[in-house]
C-alpha cells in the first residue's frame, strides 16, 4: 500500500473512531480496522463483499466472540460512511451474518459466598500490610471493586470515571453520555460502604500521582489511568489466593450486580435499565434466581 492512500485510510479511521462513546470501544476498533486494512491492502472505500469473506475467512480460527467483535466493527464503519461524500456504496458487509455464540453468558458471577471472602480478604490485608505502598494498593482496589460489585458499571466507565461525576455528597455517580456505551446521561447510586471506601482512597490517592494531576479518579501506582488489564490482574490475584474456581475478571463484577439485582426484585428490565442494555435480552443472561424487592443499599453485597 502507498504511503498517500495509507494515510487517507487512517485519516478515515480516525475520523470514524471519534465517534466512539468509550475510550476502550475506540481503541479496540481502531486496532481491529488497522488489522482489516493491512489485509485487504486497498483504499477502504473501494472494499467490496468479496474483501470482507476474504478477511473473516483469513481469521476464522479465531472464537466467535472476537469475530463477531471484527464483523461489528467493520459493519459499524461502513454504516458511518454510507451515503457520504467518501462513500456512497452500500454497506460491503449488509449480506453477512453475525456468527453464533452460545444463548448463555460465559462470564460467570460470584457467589455471595465468593463477593464476602473476595472483600474480606482485601480489608485483612489493608489491616495486616506493613507496607505503606501496599496498603495504599489494597485500599484502592477495594474502593474500586466495591464500586463494581455494587453498581455494575461497565470497566471501561469505572476507569474513566472524573470527579465531576463522582458526587459522593449526594451518593451518585453522574454518568455522561459521551462516555457511556448507551450514549446517554446515567445515575448510579452508591451504597454507604462504596461511598466510605471510595473517600478512604481518595485520602491517600495522592501518593499515587508523583506529582502528576489525572483527571480520572481511579489512577496507578504511578499517577496514571488504570487499565482494565491491570485490574483484570488484580482481581485474579485475589480470586486465586481465596481458591475461587471460575475465571473472575472485570466483567464477573459486573455480572455478579446484575444476578444480585435480579434475585431481589425479579425484574428484568430494571436489570436492563441499571446495567444499560440497549436489547433486554442481554440483560436475560443475568437471571439466576428469583427475589423481591430492590435498592442498592438492599443488596447483600453492598454491606460488605
Amino acid at each position: 500500500m502507498n504511503k498517500e492512500l495509507e494515510e487517507k485510510n487512517i485519516k478515515l479511521i480516525e475520523d470514524y473512531i471519534v465517534s466512539k462513546a468509550t475510550e476502550n470501544t475506540a481503541l479496540n476498533y481502531k486496532s481491529d480496522l488497522k488489522g482489516f486494512t493491512t489485509f485487504v491492502n486497498k483504499d477502504l472505500m473501494e472494499v467490496e463483499v468479496a474483501d470482507i469473506s476474504r478477511f473473516f475467512k483469513s481469521i476464522e480460527d479465531l472464537s466467535y466472540a472476537s469475530l463477531n467483535r471484527k464483523f461489528s466493527c467493520i459493519k459499524d464503519f461502513y454504516d458511518y460512511y454510507t451515503y457520504t461524500d467518501d462513500y456512497n456504496k452500500k454497506n460491503p458487509t449488509g449480506r453477512m451474518k453475525r456468527f453464533p455464540t452460545d444463548s448463555v453468558s460465559k462470564t460467570e458471577p460470584l457467589t455471595f459466598e465468593e463477593s464476602k471472602a473476595l472483600i474480606k480478604l482485601i480489608k485483612t490485608k489493608i489491616k495486616k500490610e506493613k507496607s505503606e505502598f501496599q496498603k495504599n494498593l489494597h485500599i484502592r482496589n477495594l474502593a474500586l471493586i466495591h464500586l463494581l460489585l455494587n453498581t455494575g458499571l461497565r470497566i471501561s466507565e469505572a476507569l474513566l470515571l472524573t470527579f465531576d461525576e463522582l458526587k459522593l455528597e449526594n451518593g451518585i455517580i453522574q454518568l455522561v453520555a459521551k462516555k457511556t456505551k448507551g450514549k446517554k446521561d446515567r445515575t448510579v447510586e452508591l451504597p454507604l460502604n462504596t461511598i466510605e471506601y471510595i473517600k478512604n482512597y481518595l485520602e491517600i490517592r495522592d501518593s499515587f500521582t508523583k506529582g502528576k494531576v489525572c483527571k480520572y479518579v481511579f489512577i496507578s501506582f504511578r499517577g496514571n489511568k488504570l487499565t482494565g488489564n491491570s485490574t483484570n490482574d488484580m482481581l485474579k490475584e485475589y480470586a486465586n489466593e481465596i481458591g475461587i474456581e471460575i475465571n473472575v475478571h472485570n466483567h464477573s463484577l459486573r455480572h455478579s450486580f446484575g444476578t444480585n439485582v435480579y434475585e431481589n426484585t425479579h425484574d428484568i428490565k430494571l436489570v436492563q435499565e441499571l446495567l444499560d442494555h440497549e436489547d433486554v435480552s442481554t440483560s436475560m443472561l443475568y437471571i439466576k434466581n428469583i427475589n423481591k424487592d430492590y435498592s442498592t443499599s438492599k443488596l447483600k453485597t453492598a454491606n460488605l
